[in-house]
């Protein structure tokens, strides 16, 4: 896929009813550019993206016309991809999988490890929270720092995302310090349909992730939000309730190969499905 498929693209993801939008699939270009494909000659029939950290790949969108299924489109996308990660240097690929896909993704090797909870919500005043509660806004300065706590609890080098949301929402990105070294940190991010939450990670306790959480919250103002948190963490379930969800989905967290991805209490929300 390059930047002259993306239309072409998002008429096919959004005639199959996923909602996507422009920004995202720019996002993923800016961060792998050779690592998203289309399927299809005149019109586009299945498209999948991907990204790689270090030694992770990160399996994204996988849509396929309805029109076209039945035809093994959808498995000869995942062995692009899947090649393409393994190809850059990764050992293990991850993906959230919805109940249909996981199958197919079974059949690649990919192994179930925890439940996903998705949400959509409508901000309010009622859930930003106290208007000065000890977060700071991030600087470019802070990026190493985040970087380091990020790998810890992610389980690679994610540097090319964290420097990327940082350059495109700096007013989104929130940093909390105790006695002057950081124990938690948050992104945000608009899009047309929203904004997004992650990563959101604090090693502090539930307490300091609140207070991250409702800064973000803050510099959000009202929309509609989406946040995705692991059931198993049972603080970040409270704090993703408190949110009053108009909607919430479940997914399925999935990874082929090395299992290098911890399960620590301090990491409270992924970057997003397609991100990690």
């Amino acid at each position: 896929m390059h930047d002259e498929d993306i239309d072409s693209a998002l008429a096919m993801i959004n005639l199959e009813g996923w909602g996507y939008t422009r920004v995202e699939l720019e996002r993923m270009l800016l961060m792998d550019p050779e690592g998203s494909f289309l399927y299809g000659d005149k019109h586009t029939l299945g498209v999948i993206t991907s990204v790689t950290y270090g030694h992770t790949g990160v399996i994204g969108h996988l849509v396929v016309s309805e029109q076209a299924r039945g035809k093994k489109i959808g498995q000869t996308l995942i062995e692009r991809a899947v090649e393409y990660c393994e190809g850059a240097g990764a050992d293990s690929i991850l993906l959230y999988a919805t109940a249909d896909g996981l199958p197919v993704y079974r059949k690649f090797g990919f192994n179930e490890k925890r439940q996903l909870m998705c949400t959509k919500a409508v901000l309010s005043e009622a859930g930003h929270g106290p208007v000065h509660n000890q977060c700071a806004m991030m600087t470019s300065e802070d990026l190493d720092d985040v970087q380091s706590m990020d790998e810890r609890l992610f389980g690679d080098d994610r540097q090319k995302l964290l420097q990327l949301l940082f350059a495109q929402y700096p007013q989104h990105s929130w940093k909390l310090e105790r006695e002057g070294q950081l124990v938690g940190f948050v992104m945000g991010r608009t899009t047309p349909a929203g904004y997004d939450i992650g990563p959101w990670e604090c090693t502090s306790g539930p307490r300091d992730a609140d207070r991250l959480l409702r800064a973000v919250l803050r510099s959000f103002g009202e929309g509609v939000v989406y946040l995705g948190v692991f059931a198993d963490h049972l603080e970040a379930v409270r704090m993703f309730n408190s949110l009053k969800p108009l909607k919430t989905w479940k997914t399925t967290f999935m990874v082929r190969g090395a299992d290098r991805y911890p399960h620590p209490e301090g990491a409270y929300g992924i970057s997003s499905l397609e991100l990690g």
